[in-house]
């Protein structure tokens, strides 16, 4: 496996928080999919949750080298946590068709937060 992107976010957490004051379920809706939303109304802490998906999203983009555009939307990249709570990347179909012209097989991610500050690194692999 060859590295094929690496990206790196870091998101101000009040900032998602004033979002989601200021915007409510129109800023949930615009960024996250149904999925990340439920999962985050469980957490203590709404916009710290959020915010390390948002800076996932962002590392991703960012790894790609193409930035927030298609097919690379905010409803394609999904983070989920397995049944340890890694958190774990996955994509929609066309996403996913795409990443596999660009010989990109497989993903990384990881989280991190430090009061008010979530960061995200997502590495990209191919053949």
């Amino acid at each position: 496996m060859a590295i094929r992107g690496v990206g790196v976010d870091i998101v101000h957490i009040p900032r998602i928080e004033a979002a989601l004051r200021r915007w409510g379920d129109r800023f949930r809706r615009k960024v996250f999919t149904e999925n990340e939303i439920l999962a985050a109304r469980n957490r203590p802490r709404e916009g710290k949750f959020l915010a390390m998906r948002f800076a996932a999203k962002e590392a991703f983009a960012k790894a790609t080298g193409m930035g927030m555009r298609s097919p690379l939307k905010w409803h394609a990249i999904e983070v989920k946590s397995d049944d340890l709570g890694r958190p774990e990347i996955t994509v929609s179909e066309d996403l996913r068709k795409w990443c596999e012209t660009k010989n990109i097989r497989h993903w990384h991610l990881s989280l991190s937060d430090d009061n008010d500050h979530a960061i995200a690194v997502v590495i990209l692999e191919g053949d």
